[in-house]
């Protein structure tokens, strides 16, 4: 076990903590000590946890996300092998400590980390004078504030220079010796950073540090630390941000479904090598894949040539304009329900799905009802963002996104998960009657403008073009959460561990579904718990208990005229009490959402689309 070492991640905690995020840790001897670090760019990993792509035993295809991503494949987080007979520094990823700042939590002093004593190997640091007095060790801790700029760039605190607003600061005699104490008032406005030099004794508040323009004078110096420290020229003004604010890292996950003709016995023994397959010319091909022959032969009962010709109808299902979208093809695959069993190398190993028959109440309403079955998942990091999210998972060509290595690569990384879950379409045909509605598609308009004049602000005006939140996105949305949350206490699964997938689209390419589904990063998947309750009877119980939870909140009549949503302008009638799920389940950041879409006003101005049933109800 190296001397170095900080702490472990589950393997899906990578995609939420890439490079460029900060993570905490607690190492150390003696109890341990906070250390905190940047993930390293993704060059990194061919040093630690290598050997490099595509030859690491830890990587995964999926040939529809590979294309849409314009990468050959993608690796794994790696695994501790420290118990197996490798070499524990293959199985490491690296990171850079950040903040450099730290300060004593006794004596409030702050100073960098190679002013404070340490032991060779162990990454804490500790306050010797404290730890003297107190006859135990004293760690320091990494200081709260950190700078960023909105085109990703990180930095440290420049304490110094605040020190230097305070009077009397020219007397200084520049030993950089600071502690920072809290003088009483609540708040920034208490919290003065003072001098230790006895000549200086300068003192001056934190109040105003997170101020937009703070830092404008001093202005970006670029700085990548995820990136060995790589500068770029940078115009932006940096700002003040807390070390764990949830603004300071966004990571842009994008993520496809394993369908047909993807989730077959042919493409798993393809597996990483399809892409390699992809570029060469068929009489490459044969050379590339003859060493597959005999489990061709034995899988499949295909021949070589077979194999050719099944491939190159798959490169040209992919070049088809409209796979750009990924979610068109799996709606598709989820619509229309059980599997063709034939020919042999159609056996779908990661994909089942089975249609079920929807409630004659329902009927009006849905126009289908899936149980699905076995799923297989592929979420790949893409890039991340700070201060501002990403606009859309869907949109290629973001601005303000951040890079995750300084050089291309032709990989990413990502993780597969398995499960299962319910899928559930709304009858289109009532769909486009219900939201030609006035009152429906003047609240449409109004999350709409919202957001399209946040995204303008953020990311550009042509960028904000892009973007419509439609009546349906809405609807589909909020109904999705209602029966998550409803779901969670029939199956037994937590809300965080459930999921959503919305499939919404108007016009030639019509979509109005939803997938709720658990998934688990073991091969094995789940335990069926969720997929049980698309069987017609529990679903039917679980939408009218769902139906049911929204009809009232507890925060109304506020909650239902969008009084408890305005500080969040993306939503109307929702609130924590109704309608938000943990962040880990929703696609969308817990916006968009207005339960009125579902049940209507109780003043009747608004036509809700179930407003059938609640009618029915009472």
């Amino acid at each position: 076990m190296a001397k170095n070492f900080v702490g472990e991640l589950r393997r899906t905690q990578v995609l939420e903590y890439g490079p460029g995020a900060i993570i905490d840790f607690r190492a150390g001897t003696q109890g341990g000590g906070p250390v905190s670090l940047v993930a390293a760019g993704l060059e990194f990993w061919d040093l630690t946890a290598g050997p490099p792509f595509p030859n690491n035993f830890q990587t995964i295809s999926e040939p529809r996300l590979e294309r849409r991503l314009n990468v050959k494949g993608f690796r794994l987080p790696p695994v501790d092998d420290r118990d197996k007979d490798t070499d524990p520094k293959k199985s490491w990823l690296m990171g850079a400590r950040f903040p450099a700042w730290l300060q004593c939590p006794k004596c409030n002093e702050i100073k960098l980390a190679r002013k404070w004593d340490n032991e060779p190997g162990d990454p804490s640091r500790w306050c010797i004078k404290c730890s003297t007095k107190e006859k135990r060790r004293i760690h320091v801790v990494p200081t709260r504030f950190v700078t960023a700029c909105e085109r990703g760039h990180l930095d440290e605190f420049p304490w110094q220079w605040w020190l230097s607003r305070a009077e009397h600061s020219s007397k200084c005699t520049g030993n950089g010796k600071m502690k920072m104490v809290n003088r009483g008032s609540m708040g920034l406005a208490g919290l003065f950073l003072e001098c230790l030099s006895p000549e200086c004794n300068a003192s001056v508040s934190m109040e105003g540090v997170f101020s937009q323009n703070t830092l404008k004078n001093l202005g970006c110096k670029g700085r990548r630390p995820w990136l060995s420290g790589q500068n770029e020229n940078c115009n932006a003004t940096p700002r003040v941000i807390q070390r764990g604010a949830s603004n300071l890292y966004f990571p842009q996950t994008v993520s496809a479904l394993s369908i047909p003709p993807w989730s077959d016995k042919l493409q798993e023994l393809i597996g990483v090598r399809w892409s390699e397959v992809v570029d060469a010319p068929r009489h490459e091909r044969k050379v590339l894949l003859r060493v597959f022959s005999d489990k061709f032969k034995l899988h499949l009962n295909m021949t070589l040539d077979d194999v050719l010709d099944e491939i190159e109808n798959r490169i040209n299902f992919l070049d088809r304009p409209e796979r750009k979208n990924l979610k068109q093809d799996e709606y598709k695959n989820l619509f229309d329900g059980e599997v063709d069993q034939t020919p042999l190398y159609n056996r779908h190993q990661e994909f089942e799905v089975c249609q079920q028959r929807m409630p004659d109440r329902l009927k009006p309403y849905f126009t289908k009802l899936a149980k699905v079955v076995r799923l297989r998942e592929v979420r790949a990091l893409k890039s991340f963002s700070r201060i501002y999210e990403p606009a859309s998972d869907e949109d290629p060509g973001q601005a303000n996104l951040c890079g995750l290595s300084s050089t291309s690569l032709n990989w990413l990384p990502a993780v597969e998960v398995r499960g299962e879950g319910i899928f559930f379409a709304l009858n289109e045909h009532r769909v486009a009657a219900w939201e030609k509605d006035p009152e429906v598609q003047k609240r449409a308009q109004q999350v709409n403008d919202a957001f399209k004049q946040s995204i303008a602000g953020k990311h550009g005006e042509n960028l904000s073009n892009e973007f419509n939140i439609s009546a349906r996105l809405l609807l589909l949305h909020t109904l999705s959460h209602a029966l998550m949350k409803n779901l969670s206490l029939e199956c037994g699964y937590e809300t965080a561990s459930i999921r959503e997938r919305i499939y919404e689209e108007s016009g030639s390419s019509q979509m109005a579904g939803v997938l709720i589904y658990t998934s688990s990063s073991d091969s094995e998947g789940t335990l069926g718990g969720l997929a049980r309750q698309a069987e017609s009877d529990f679903f039917e119980r679980a939408f009218n208990g769902a139906l049911k939870s929204i009809g009232w909140c507890s925060s109304d009549p506020l909650c239902i005229n969008g009084i408890t949503s305005t500080s969040e302008t993306y939503n109307l009638a929702a609130c924590h009490s109704c309608m938000l799920v943990p962040e880990t389940s929703c696609e969308m950041f817990n916006r968009f959402l207005d339960r009125m879409m579902l049940i209507g006003s109780y003043d009747g101005s608004v036509r809700g689309y179930f407003e059938g049933l609640i009618s029915e109800s009472h």
